[in-house]
């Protein structure tokens, strides 16, 4: 409380009950007395029942198009959706979607390692006006990368232009390319990435050759390098006589690759269609008209005349 000029001035007090805000707009989405106030609807179709059973979320427009530039675009586009009244996601699983309504309408959701990459996908697809979202979801999930699921974290992150999560991923792969390259997913490295993490320094690994085995194989499965499982296998044996022969020896090997593929493809076509039409017709018209006609004429005439006259003749002498 202070005074100026005489007069006692109050100053305001912010309030705010989050809380309760979130509880209201949670019923709102959940409550089952409220489906009436819904405007839209979200139809879930769980690819993983036999049935492809239909699931649908009762929703409202302005929450969601404030919430989500998706949806936003969907409303202001007045596509299909728009006009139906509903819109339906075959990508997106029932749980993951129940999860992202929640945040939608209420801030709050529950984060685990089961359903953190999930929902960030579900995240980018919505397209969320919440950035800070993305980074809690990003910093969570380098908590949780390991050699098995770092590449397909590396490729979500690279998609998502989440930059962080992709030089964290960059450098995982790097520090750990030893495990790495033991695991199938190694094979789905991009080439960029790939080299990107090769020529991080250092990179930690005991045998440079198991690295150099791992590298030809990779290339096969890009189907840019030609070369026999007996090739390999030789190459194999000669590593073996050298470290029989000596012992002492270190390799030290440095891996360049630069691929340039060009693919020329020609297509002629040349088609020749001849089509030879034959109809006969024969048509055969009989016509039998049989036409009788019969006329009665009855024709009665009455004619009466009645003629009077009357002629008088004076004569005067």
């Amino acid at each position: 409380m202070s005074e100026i000029f005489g007069f006692s001035l109050q100053i305001p007090q912010p309030y705010s009950n989050l809380t309760e805000l979130s509880l209201n707009l949670k019923n709102l989405l959940t409550n089952e007395k409220t489906e009436t106030l819904s405007d839209f609807q979200i139809i879930i179709t769980n690819t993983k029942t036999k049935e492809k059973q239909k699931i649908t979320f009762n929703c409202h427009r302005a929450i969601l198009s404030c919430r989500s530039q998706y949806f936003q675009g969907l409303f202001r586009s007045k596509m299909k959706e728009y006009e139906e009244g509903k819109v339906e996601f075959n990508d997106i699983s029932p749980q993951i979607m129940e999860q992202m309504l929640q945040f939608i309408y209420t801030g709050t959701i529950k984060i685990d390692e089961e359903n953190a990459i999930d929902l960030l996908i579900s995240a980018h697809k919505l397209l969320l006006f919440d950035q800070d979202f993305f980074d809690f979801l990003g910093e969570f999930i380098t908590k949780k990368i390991s050699s098995q699921n770092v590449v397909e974290i590396l490729n979500m992150a690279n998609c998502f232009g989440l930059n962080n999560l992709y030089d964290f991923s960059l450098r995982f792969i790097s520090d750990h390319i030893q495990d790495i390259i033991q695991n199938d997913s190694f094979q789905f490295l991009q080439e960029n990435e790939l080299m990107n993490a090769l020529n991080m320094d250092p990179i930690m690994i005991d045998d440079e050759m198991e690295l150099f085995y791992a590298l030809i194989k990779w290339a096969q499965s890009q189907s840019k390098l030609n070369i026999s499982v007996e090739d390999l296998e030789h190459l194999n044996e000669n590593q073996n006589q050298n470290q029989k022969s000596n012992s002492k020896i270190k390799i030290k090997i440095k891996i360049k690759i630069k691929i340039k593929t060009k693919i020329k493809i020609k297509i002629k076509i040349k088609i020749k269609i001849k089509i030879k039409i034959k109809i006969k017709i024969k048509i055969k018209i009989k016509i039998k008209i049989k036409i009788k006609i019969k006329i009665k004429i009855k024709i009665k005439i009455k004619i009466k005349i009645k003629i009077k006259i009357k002629i008088k003749i004076k004569i005067k002498i």
